[in-house]
């Protein structure tokens, strides 16, 4: 990455480089081949033939299994020549909205005393000229993924949030695999009482990010919410923010050591057996037998998340204090199936707010807001309005 052309105060920001194809290592890629037997993602190809000096970039995996749900459609519809101009021309605006997410950058935050941090991070804007004159007016989406993840953990749902009009921007967490943590931010992440050390990075983040001042919406999914919510409790950041948008959010409730590993169990299972949208999920494995610089590298992003997981199964007290001084709402959304957060227990604790919104659904596990986008940012963008 080039080192570059943005720096404010403690920040810098390095100009963004055209991918090739998603950085991360998905474990889940091993299964393409049976994915794509039974038609559930569609072949790898290449972001090249509409888009004008476009060539010889992979479609990242999420929008594979987009494409084959798009080309069943024109199966079911070969007749209706209008309908296969719009399936068309959403396949088109996918793809550059893809070369958008395949766009990324790091930006390298230095918190006092914890030394410098680094992440991954990427910008995408609608394609569609109506909805680019919307978003003009509308304020652009932060959304801070799951625990200790990069950015394609909540790929599908990134690029979903552009096709709908709106502009995102995304940051991984410094300890991911694509990142950099220092040893003194996991030892203060390992004795915070709460997901300090990371609100503070992401406040950083979203001051470089953002133009200054600039109104925005922030959403958090799993233990991103619980950061989130930990963003609100500042002043400064609670004038600018306009909605926040917790998804299946980490730490709504206490659970039990057992009851925490067997919703790991349960959570596992129903991954796999959405099998029509198992191509969304990414899952990044360990290092095999990690050297030199990587052997540390792990090491402290192990000493992170294991001190996050920790803390995901325990009530985060920040839900309890959460408000805006906007007009805009608080929005939760809920699976009613999520046992790794079992969220639905605190449904009554988060509706005692009067500024939150609920959002039930049925028979949805932690991962189904990441692995079926559409319905969900639809609901949320919906509450919103």
């Amino acid at each position: 990455m080039s080192e570059a052309a943005q720096g404010i105060n403690d920040v810098l920001v390095s100009s963004r480089v055209q991918e090739k194809k998603v950085p991360e290592y998905n474990d889940f890629e091993k299964l393409n081949g049976v994915l794509r037997f039974f038609g559930k993602i569609t072949s790898e190809g290449r972001l090249k033939k509409h888009l004008e000096g476009v060539s010889d970039y992979e479609r990242p995996t999420s929008l594979r299994v987009t494409r084959a749900q798009l080309f069943k459609d024109v199966l079911k519809n070969k007749d209706d020549a209008s309908f296969k101009r719009g399936i068309l021309a959403e396949a088109h605006e996918r793809d550059e909205i893809a070369l958008q997410y395949l766009k990324q950058g790091e930006i390298r935050v230095n918190l006092p005393g914890l030394g410098e941090q680094m992440a991954r991070y990427t910008t995408i804007n609608p394609v569609n000229l109506k909805e680019q004159a919307e978003t003009d007016n509308k304020a652009p989406i932060f959304l801070i993924p799951g625990i200790s993840n990069d950015i394609d953990c909540v790929g599908a749902l990134v690029q979903e949030i552009p096709y709908q009009g709106r502009k995102v921007i995304t940051a991984g967490f410094p300890e991911s695999f694509l990142g950099k943590a220092t040893q003194e931010f996991a030892q203060a992440v390992e004795t915070s009482a709460n997901y300090e050390p990371h609100v503070a990075f992401y406040k950083k983040a979203i001051e470089a990010l953002l133009k200054k001042n600039t109104r925005f919406d922030l959403w958090g999914f799993s233990t991103g919410a619980a950061i989130s919510a930990g963003i609100l409790q500042d002043p400064e950041f609670k004038k600018r923010i306009n909605n926040l948008t917790l998804i299946c959010p980490a730490g709504a409730t206490d659970q039990t050591d057992k009851e925490f590993k067997s919703g790991i169990l349960q959570e596992r299972i129903r991954v796999f057996s959405s099998i029509n949208s198992l191509g969304r999920y990414t899952y990044t494995d360990e290092w095999k037998n990690p050297t030199g610089q990587d052997r540390e590298k792990f090491r402290i992003r192990k000493s992170v998340f294991d001190s996050l997981f920790k803390k995901v199964s325990k009530k985060c007290d920040w839900y309890n204090d959460m408000n805006l001084d906007s007009f805009g709402k608080i929005t939760v959304v809920m699976g009613e199936k999520d046992e790794m957060t079992k969220g639905y227990r605190a449904k009554s604790d988060f509706m005692h707010n009067p500024q939150v919104d609920v959002i039930d659904l049925p028979k949805a596990f932690h991962s189904t807001p990441i692995m079926e986008p559409k319905e969900i940012v639809a609901k949320i963008l919906n509450s919103q309005r």
